[in-house]
C-alpha cells in the first residue's frame, strides 16, 4: 500500500496530540464515471443522442444545472440543444458507494397537456415522436427548500428549441424526484415564465421565493401562487452567468455575469434597495480563470462566496476552487476591492474542466466537502477545503419545513417551533391562540398535525381550525311593541336592539341582564332583555248631561252622565261640581247658590293617563215651578 506523505504526517500529528489542519485536496470518486454504465442499466438511454458537452457519452443537458438535494447531486433534463436528448431526472449519491440512479424514467415527450389521460406531448406538432424539441433550462434550476413545495426542483425553462429555431413561451416545471419514475407524476407544468432569453436563478429560503435574473429584468418566482412578481427592470444577466448565491439572512443575492471585463463581473443585489440601486457591480481582483469562464459555479458558504473556475497546470486547463471573503462589505468605501483567492492544493492534483457548452452549476456542497461534475465522462470529484464549511461534519439529517395557517384567518394565530427547516425526528411544537369568540376545533392538514409531533421525512402543512362561539339574545316584550335584534351572535360581537311601540304607547324601557339597552349590546354572554312600552294616550271624555249652559231650577238629585273611551280601557271616573267631588250617579243640588258653576268629569286609564271634560251650568234654585 502506498501512503501519501500528507496522510502519514496527519497520522503522526494525531498520535502526538498535535493540532491537525485539513489539507485542501481533490479526489476523483471511484465508480462515478458515467461511461461505465451499460445500455441495460437504462442510464445510457437517458443521454442517447445528446452532444451538448462535446460527445454522445454525456448525461449533461445543454445549459443545465446541478442541484443538491438530500445528499445527492441531481440533474433534471428538460430536453437538449436542438437535438433529441430525452427528458428525465437522474442523480448520484455523494456518499459511498456514489451510485448513479434514474429517478424519473427517460421519455422523449415533454409538455403535459390537459388531456383526459394526462399524457405528455411533443411541444412541436411538426417534429417526430422520436425527435422532441428540446427545452433549455439555461441555469434556471434550483431546489425549493421552504414552503409547501419544499423538496421540489424548479426548472424555469429557457426557450423551446425546434429544428426551425427558437420560440416562446418559456416553461416552468416543478419536479418531484420522489414521485417518479413516471414523468407524468414527477414533472408538473406551471406558469409561463416571462422575461428574455438569458436567465440565472437561485432559491431564497427566507423570502420563500426564487430569484431570476433575466436578460432585461429581475423577477421572483412564488411557487405558492405560481406567479413571477417583478422586482426591477435592468439588463445584465446573460445565458452564461453563474448560479445565484443568497446570503444566509436572505437579503443579498450574488452572481457572476457572463459578459464584461474580468474584475467587473461580480454582481450584488440588496433586496431592500434593489428598486433604486439595482445591480451593484463589484470591483474584483484575482478573478482570472473564473470571471472569464462561461457559467462558473457559485455558492455561499461560511467563508464567503465559493466559486468553481479554471486554472492552467502544465499547459492543461483544469478546474479549481476560488474563494471571496467578506462579500457583503467588499466593494464599499472602506473595502473598495473584492479579492478572489485561488485555492491550489498542495499535491497539484486538479479535476478536468467541464465543457463550456454543458453544465451550468458545476459546484455543490455536501458535508465537509465540495463536489463537481466534470468533463464529458461526467465523473464526480470531491474537494476537501482547508476551512470548515457551513455543513462540515457528518451529513446532516434531512430537513423539511412546517407551514402553518389558521382557518378562518381572523380567528387566531398558529406558530411552530423550532424554526424552519425542521430536522427529521425533531419534536415540533405548535402554539395556537384563539381570538375572542372562537374555539379550538383541532387541526387539518397532514395527519401528524397536533400540539406536539415528531417531524416526519417530508414537508408538513398544519392548519388550526377554529369555530365560532355562539351566544343568544332573547327579547321579551311588555306592551304592544315590535323589537328587532333577537337571535344568535358570535361571542364578543355586537347585537343591536330596536323597539317600535304601537300608536298610543311610548316611554320604552329595557331591563334584564347586564348590558341590556336600546342600541348596541356587546354579546359577552347569553342575554335576556325585556322591552316595556307604556300606554301614553289619555282617555276621551264627553259630558252628555247636564247640557252646556243648562239652567237648573229645581233642587234635588241630578245625575251627571258622560261617555269615556280609551285605547286600552277606562279604569275610573271622578265628577266634580264647583270644585267639589260629587257622586256622578246623583248630584244633590239642594242648597247650591244661584249662579254659574262648572261641572267636571275626569276619566283615568290603567296607566294613569287622565282627561277632564268641563261643562258650565246655571244654578237658579228659585223654587219656582
Amino acid at each position: 500500500m502506498h501512503w501519501k506523505p500528507s496522510v502519514v504526517l496527519a497520522l503522526l500529528a494525531v498520535l502526538l496530540g498535535l493540532p491537525v489542519r485539513a489539507r485542501a485536496q481533490w479526489t476523483e470518486l471511484p465508480g462515478t464515471a458515467f461511461t461505465t454504465f451499460t445500455q441495460s442499466s437504462g442510464l445510457q438511454t437517458l443521454y442517447q443522442g445528446c452532444h451538448a458537452s462535446g460527445g454522445v457519452n454525456t448525461i449533461v443537458d445543454a445549459w443545465n444545472t446541478a442541484v443538491y438535494r438530500n445528499g445527492r447531486l441531481y440533474l433534471v433534463r428538460t430536453g437538449g440543444h436542438a437535438d433529441s436528448c430525452l427528458n428525465g431526472t437522474y442523480s448520484i449519491a455523494l456518499d459511498p458507494p456514489f451510485a448513479w440512479r434514474i429517478d424519473v424514467t427517460p421519455s422523449n415527450k415533454y409538455t403535459p397537456l390537459n388531456t383526459p389521460n394526462g399524457v405528455f406531448s411533443n411541444p412541436y406538432p411538426n417534429s417526430t415522436p422520436q425527435d422532441a424539441a428540446s427545452v433549455h433550462s439555461y441555469n434556471s434550476q434550483f431546489l425549493i427548500t421552504s414552503g409547501p413545495h419544499a423538496g421540489k426542483i424548479y426548472s424555469g425553462g429557457g426557450i423551446y428549441w425546434s429544428p426551425g429555431g427558437s420560440s416562446v413561451p418559456h416553461i416552468t416545471i416543478l419536479v418531484n424526484p420522489d414521485a417518479g419514475p413516471d414523468l407524468n407524476n414527477a414533472y408538473e407544468r406551471k406558469a409561463t415564465r416571462p422575461g428574455g432569453y438569458g436567465v440565472t436563478s437561485g432559491w431564497n429560503p427566507v423570502r420563500n421565493r426564487g430569484i431570476l435574473f433575466l436578460s432585461s429584468e429581475v423577477r421572483e418566482y412564488d411557487p405558492v401562487t405560481d406567479t413571477y412578481p417583478l422586482l426591477f427592470t435592468a439588463s445584465g444577466a446573460p445565458t452564461s452567468a453563474s448560479p445565484v448565491a443568497i446570503s444566509p439572512d436572505g437579503q443579498t443575492a450574488f452572481f457572476i455575469s457572463g459578459t464584461g471585463t474580468v474584475g467587473t463581473k461580480l454582481k450584488r443585489v440588496d433586496y431592500a434597495t434593489a428598486a433604486t440601486t439595482k445591480y451593484q457591480t463589484l470591483t474584483t481582483v484575482g478573478g482570472a480563470g473564473l470571471e472569464d469562464q462561461p457559467a462558473p459555479g457559485l455558492l455561499w458558504d461560511a467563508n464567503g462566496l465559493i466559486a468553481y473556475g479554471t486554472t492552467v497546470v502544465d499547459g492543461v486547463t483544469k478546474g479549481v476552487i476560488f474563494r471571496l471573503q467578506n462579500p457583503l462589505n467588499c466593494g464599499k468605501s472602506n473595502l473598495p476591492n473584492c479579492l478572489w483567492e485561488k485555492i491550489l492544493p498542495g499535491d497539484n492534483v486538479l479535476p478536468p474542466r467541464i465543457h463550456a457548452n454543458g453544465l451550468f452549476n458545476k459546484l455543490v456542497r455536501h458535508g465537509c466537502q465540495y463536489f463537481v461534475l466534470t468533463d464529458s465522462t461526467n465523473n464526480v470529484w470531491s474537494y476537501q477545503p482547508p476551512w470548515p464549511t457551513d455543513t462540515c461534519g457528518p451529513p446532516p439529517p434531512p430537513q423539511f419545513p412546517v407551514t402553518t395557517a389558521v382557518n378562518p384567518p381572523q380567528s387566531g394565530t398558529l406558530t411552530s417551533a423550532p424554526p424552519n427547516p425542521v430536522t427529521v425526528g425533531a419534536t415540533v411544537t405548535l402554539s395556537r391562540t384563539q381570538n375572542i369568540g372562537w374555539a379550538n376545533n383541532g387541526y387539518s392538514g397532514d395527519p401528524v398535525c397536533a400540539d406536539s409531533f415528531t417531524m416526519p421525512g417530508n414537508a408538513v402543512s398544519c392548519t388550526a381550525e377554529n369555530v365560532p362561539i355562539m351566544v343568544s339574545l332573547v327579547i321579551n316584550t311588555v306592551g304592544p311593541v315590535t323589537t328587532t335584534g333577537q337571535g344568535s351572535y358570535q361571542l364578543g360581537t355586537q347585537a343591536t336592539l330596536t323597539a317600535t311601540p304601537e300608536a298610543g304607547f311610548g316611554n320604552v324601557t329595557v331591563s334584564g341582564d347586564l348590558g341590556c339597552q336600546l342600541g348596541p349590546i356587546t354579546m359577552d354572554a347569553n342575554k335576556t332583555c325585556t322591552v316595556t312600552a307604556t300606554d301614553i294616550q289619555p282617555p276621551t271624555v264627553t259630558i252628555t248631561s247636564p247640557a252646556a249652559n243648562q239652567i237648573i231650577k229645581q233642587a234635588g238629585v241630578f245625575p251627571i252622565t258622560f261617555t269615556a273611551t280609551d285605547n286600552v280601557g277606562v279604569s275610573g271616573a271622578t265628577c266634580k261640581v264647583a270644585g267639589q267631588v260629587v257622586d256622578c250617579a246623583g248630584w244633590d243640588t239642594t242648597g247650591m247658590p244661584d249662579g254659574i258653576v262648572t261641572v267636571e268629569v275626569t276619566a283615568v286609564d290603567a296607566a294613569g293617563n287622565q282627561t277632564t271634560a268641563t261643562q258650565s251650568v246655571i244654578m237658579a234654585l228659585c223654587g219656582c215651578p
